[in-house]
């Protein structure tokens, strides 16, 4: 265990894989602790926002056992100056959207956000999506989807969101904070 937290620097993190090799990937679902069919990456690309500065944005889908289930839409961002840490983003009320990651004011507004400041960033729509006019709860009256809301889609998230980190970087990051 303490070989797999020990601290990356910048430098030889990057020397892992770019970013556009982490689109060709699968995850098992051996890797995701709950249920789950596996996970794959549906796109992967280098973007630079002045806030953030430049990362690689990951988005996949995490796919569920019930095949009425709605997969699990998450997103991941691996700045280029990582800092060896990992912060996971959640949603409020009925989520239903992607939390990217990307945004968030923390207590100082005058500070840069946690992907400028080099943590890996990432967050999901809790395992359903909820488009304008729709009822919000819709999703709960499939068992496995409301599983994925009331928690089950964090641990997922994590696991996936762990697996692509080491993947890209070639470490596990020393620090998680949600």
């Amino acid at each position: 265990l303490a070989t797999s937290l020990a601290f990356v620097s910048p430098a030889s993190a990057q020397a892992a894989q770019p970013c556009a090799a982490l689109a060709a990937v699968s995850i098992p679902a051996g890797a995701i602790g709950l249920p789950a069919t596996g996970a794959v990456v549906t796109s992967a690309a280098d973007t630079s926002t002045p806030a953030n500065g430049n990362f690689c944005k990951v988005l996949g889908a995490i796919h569920p056992v019930d095949p009425a289930a709605p997969d699990i839409l998450f997103q991941l961002n691996l700045p280029a100056n990582w800092n060896s840490k990992a912060l996971q983003m959640g949603g409020g009320g009925y989520n239903g959207r992607l939390v990217t990651g990307e945004d968030g004011r923390f207590p100082d507004p005058k500070k840069p956000l946690p992907l400028g400041q080099g943590y890996a960033t990432f967050g999901s729509d809790s395992g359903h999506e909820t488009k304008p006019g729709e009822d919000a709860a819709a999703f709960a009256a499939n068992a496995e989807a409301l599983r994925n809301f009331g928690g089950d889609q964090l641990k997922k998230t994590h696991d996936v969101a762990v697996f692509l980190i080491k993947q890209h970087y070639g470490q596990a990051p020393r620090r998680m904070y949600f």
